[in-house]
């Protein structure tokens, strides 16, 4: 199997105070774009290869992230607001995050990972599967393995998909999912070649 190394964390830009690397909850507020990337770009649709695996850096869910998404997006289910019918009422210690975040969390941390910045075309399709719960405090990571790709009728992009491993601190995996992206060719285009 191939593999591609792409870096696990961000580091601060130049000009800013710090150079330690930036993980999880002490990410700044970013300048504008034109002042910082993730990687000097993303791979292509040729650089993609079937069995080829990747590797994201990690994020802790917190209480912040979990309020923020439930009341932006109407998740008022007292599975996720409410602590006491969570003990009385489910099989759960705490209350749980919404497998959406989760979801939302997995994707964040495949876009940081660089491999999609700026070849990345469109969301095309998933097929999920939530395998256990994600509680506030978790720290996530995803293993990212190409499974196929094909060309498409148009010269510029063709479509990759993936199977996404996502994994707690305890190295239990909590969701899985396929993804079908189209990815923009090299040399086609203004691409680099």
């Amino acid at each position: 199997m191939t593999s591609i190394n792409c870096p696990k964390t961000l580091h601060a830009p130049s000009g800013w105070e710090s150079s330690k690397p930036l993980i999880g909850n002490d990410l700044p507020v970013l300048p504008p774009a034109e002042d910082f990337s993730m990687t000097p770009h993303g791979l292509y649709f040729e650089d993609f290869l079937p069995g080829q695996k990747h590797a994201t850096d990690r994020r802790t869910i917190t209480e912040a992230d979990h309020v923020n998404f439930t009341t932006s997006f109407g998740f008022f289910e007292p599975l996720f607001m409410d602590a006491a019918y969570v003990q009385t009422q489910t099989p759960y210690k705490a209350r749980i995050v919404p497998g959406t975040l989760t979801l939302a969390v997995a994707e964040g941390l495949t876009i940081l990972s660089g491999i999609l910045h700026g070849t990345g075309i469109a969301f095309l399709g998933v097929e999920l599967t939530v395998l256990k719960p994600v509680f506030i405090g978790d720290t996530l990571r995803v293993e990212i393995e190409v499974t196929d790709k094909r060309e498409t009728r148009k010269p510029e992009q063709g479509i990759v998909t993936f199977f996404h491993h996502v994994f707690n601190q305890d190295q239990a995996k909590v969701m899985e999912y396929t993804i079908r992206r189209m990815i923009r060719r090299r040399g086609v285009d203004g691409a680099e070649g």
